[in-house]
């Protein structure tokens, strides 16, 4: 699978969680629009595309879910440099000045 794949489908496993918690959310009168950061284009630019691609035609499926909360403005899609990715604090292994830094966006 490739890096753009990969991190489509973590975005559409993530949209289905988060599908659940603005619907729970909703009914409380409280209208969420989370943001989803991605630091890969290609992945944003399948996302936000309403035509089918050939060579990710097995991604239909999360494709069609992400697209429609997107166009509901349920949910916004957004670019992010890898450097600024906070996601990297649970995944990658970061220097001891960058996961400092993580810690500190995050107010831990």
């Amino acid at each position: 699978m490739s890096t753009c794949a990969a991190e489509y489908v973590a975005i559409g496993d993530l949209t289905q969680h988060l599908s659940h918690l603005i619907n729970l959310i909703c009914g409380l009168d409280i209208t969420p629009q989370p943001v989803i950061q991605c630091n890969n284009e290609e992945a944003i630019l399948i996302t936000n595309d309403n035509t089918s691609r050939k060579r990710t035609k097995y991604l239909t499926r999360a494709f069609f879910f992400v697209n429609d909360l997107i166009r509901q403005e349920k949910i916004q899609l957004k670019w992010v440099k890898t450097k600024e990715q906070l996601a990297d604090i649970l995944t990658k292994f970061l220097s001891p000045a960058t996961h400092n830094r993580f810690m500190e966006r995050l107010n831990l």
